[in-house]
């Protein structure tokens, strides 16, 4: 049908983004509805609110599923979403306090950061100074709360100093060249924790050039490509990533029930996943490519009722986290 269903995202020209497209195609070619994934290659909000704010403008939107990156900038086209009766589901990051949003199915990034920070002390035995490279300058609430686990979580472990945090743009070269620069000006550097993919693949190409692949691991975020080849080649140490296929492929489900006019009052089954999985060096072969398969859909843990209500009735506004450690996987070290 003609009726659309929107996924928008910043830095849409990253390899990321692959899960979170086969969500939301999955979820409509099963629902019948129109899948449309847009957004702006940078990390921009006046660019990002003109995608959604375009989006807004379609006469055939009838739900939008995205990350609050810029959740204050966000609010305005999420309550005129709102009065237009169109649901937004955020996933992954949520938006302020109040938002009129429908719901919101995603990680709590301050356990990402706890846990990076976590893995960075496994790897070099609890001691030596910690270089950290994020898009710091972004204002993205998911930067900065991966920040805050970081820092929270190195509190825990004395023998290891953050003493470099670089901004990065999200971008490898950036990375590389601020990476290198940090490791000249810092003494006895054990761990380089990247916050965004790209960080950890230019942390990599910074190590290598300064000869140091043998005395600095690096700890990444996500599974694109190009990490999980580093960490087969033993240049990253591990990396944490979510299960964002899940959250948009539940969160159009979503949307569309409460689209629906005749089924304004639903029964909505919320399937609550294990969400952090950390994936380590030496995965042997064919469980890294079950890990590369995983959809998550069939790694639940608990169902859940709720009841829905959206046009002119009430708002849905439920959140479910899927944070806890106990929930966090680990694959390899076989």
């Amino acid at each position: 049908s003609e009726e659309t269903y929107y996924y928008i995202c910043p830095l849409a020209n990253l390899e990321y983004w692959l899960a979170h497209k086969a969500g939301l195609e999955d979820a409509c070619r099963e629902l019948n509805v129109t899948p449309k994934f847009v957004g702006d290659d940078g990390l921009d909000v006046d660019a990002m609110c003109a995608v959604i704010e375009t989006a807004l403008n379609d006469p055939n939107c009838a739900g939008i599923v995205m990350q609050a990156n810029f959740a204050d900038a966000y609010e305005p086209y999420v309550q005129q979403a709102y009065e237009k009766g169109i649901p937004v589901c955020y996933q992954t990051v949520d938006g302020v306090d109040g938002s009129k949003r429908l719901c919101f199915l995603g990680t709590d990034y301050v356990e990402y950061g706890k846990i990076m920070m976590r893995q960075a002390a496994e790897a070099t035995g609890g001691k030596g100074s910690v270089i950290y490279s994020n898009a710091l300058s972004a204002g993205s609430a998911a930067v900065e709360d991966v920040t805050t686990g970081i820092k929270e979580e190195i509190q825990n472990w004395p023998d290891m100093k953050l003493v470099a945090e670089l901004d990065d743009s999200s971008d490898a070269a950036v990375a590389a060249t601020k990476v290198g620069a940090a490791l000249l000006a810092n003494d006895n550097v054990t761990v380089v924790i990247g916050g965004q993919s790209t960080s950890a693949i230019g942390a990599v190409t910074a190590i290598k050039e300064a000869g140091m692949l043998d005395q600095v691991k690096v700890i990444s975020i996500d599974r694109d490509a190009a990490t999980l080849e580093a960490i087969q080649n033993g240049e990253i140490y591990s990396t944490v990533a979510g299960k964002q296929y899940t959250e948009v492929y539940y969160g159009v489900k979503l949307c569309v029930v409460c689209t629906d006019a005749e089924n304004s009052v639903a029964n909505i089954g919320l399937l609550l996943f294990r969400q952090l999985t950390c994936v380590q060096r030496n995965i042997a072969r064919q469980r890294f490519h079950d890990f590369l398969l995983q959809t998550g859909r069939n790694e639940f843990c608990v169902i859940k009722l709720f009841k829905a209500q959206f046009k002119n009735q009430m708002q849905c506004n439920f959140s479910c986290f899927f944070s806890s450690h106990r929930d966090t996987s680990v694959f390899g070290q076989n």
